[in-house]
């Protein structure tokens, strides 16, 4: 059995397990770099928020021999654990006056996301794209995000220009810069010999700590951090949720090594839909300009 008869073997169980009260739909979802998951979202009737239970891993369960009736009680858990109460008020998304200021944007890499892109009036830079979203919150539900499509734009009557603009000015705002020493993010590193090698790193996220690599890109961002430090920059992306960020001028190894060091963890230690890039970027306290590091480059 594949994870698509899975998928619609556990499609009727839960339906029959829950009634009729219940809409069940199995469905594969893409996510970031293509990463193809898939879930059942089941939704009550006349409501508006449906949770979104993945079951990968539960197919992984019934290959090592778990019976299917015992997944379906654990689905049935999980949904009366999550399921929400009544609908979402999300009326407010349909007035961009009251959206603006909620707006913010992560980073993905555009040559992964190519597709889903297509329906997002997103941003590049580099092998990076920006991607706008707004941030939603719920008392029952907690913290959540509207990703931006061009059909929103269309409808609030908003250009691309005034979209980012509103992005630009209020991300800083609602998910503000942190950051910290890398010693103080990975405990491990206070062991390693790295004096000489790989200096003084910083860590770079959002308030969050989720999706939080585009910070970099925040207006101001890389200028004042140059400042501050008297140095250019290397900007080292970790994963889709912080980047690292190291003086040049006190580094002790050429690009290569550096390109070498991402690829590689890249593929041994990121998971797959959290791998944000192969580049190394440089940010020139001299031009205030920021791109790729070229691999030969002199830093």
């Amino acid at each position: 059995m594949n994870i698509l008869e899975f998928g619609k073997i556990m499609t009727e169980e839960v339906k029959d397990a829950l009634g009729n009260a219940v809409d069940v739909e199995f469905k594969e979802i893409t996510k970031n770099n293509g990463i193809v998951n898939h879930a059942l979202i089941i939704r009550k009737q006349a409501e508006n928020v449906a949770p979104t239970i993945y079951i990968d891993d539960l197919y992984d369960k019934f290959k090592d021999g778990k019976v299917i009736m015992s997944i379906v009680n654990e689905i049935v858990e999980l949904y009366n654990q999550y399921a929400p109460g009544e609908s979402v008020d999300v009326s407010f998304f349909t007035d961009f006056s009251k959206v603006a200021g909620l707006l913010a944007f992560k980073v993905i890499n555009f040559y992964k996301n190519e597709e889903i892109l297509r329906d997002i009036p997103h941003k590049r830079f580099a092998d990076l794209a920006l991607v706008p979203f707004c941030l939603v919150h719920d008392e029952r539900l907690g913290r959540g995000i509207i990703t931006i499509k061009n059909e929103h734009l269309k409808e609030w009557e908003v250009s691309f220009d005034e979209l980012w603009e509103n992005v630009y000015e209020n991300a800083p705002k609602i998910l503000p810069l942190t950051f910290g020493n890398m010693a103080e993010y990975v405990p491990a590193l206070k062991e390693m010999p790295l004096d000489g090698v790989l200096p003084e790193m910083f860590v770079f996220s959002n308030s969050s700590k989720i999706n939080g690599a585009g910070v970099f890109l925040y207006p101001g961002v890389m200028e004042a951090t140059s400042k501050a430090l008297q140095s250019s920059l290397i900007v080292i992306p970790s994963s889709v949720h912080e980047v690292i960020v190291i003086p040049s001028e006190k580094m002790a190894v050429d690009p290569g090594y550096l390109y070498k060091m991402v690829k590689e963890v890249n593929c041994t230690v990121v998971e797959d839909g959290e791998v944000l890039s192969d580049n190394v970027y440089f940010y020139d306290k001299n031009t205030g300009k920021m791109g790729v590091l070229q691999e030969e480059m002199a830093i």
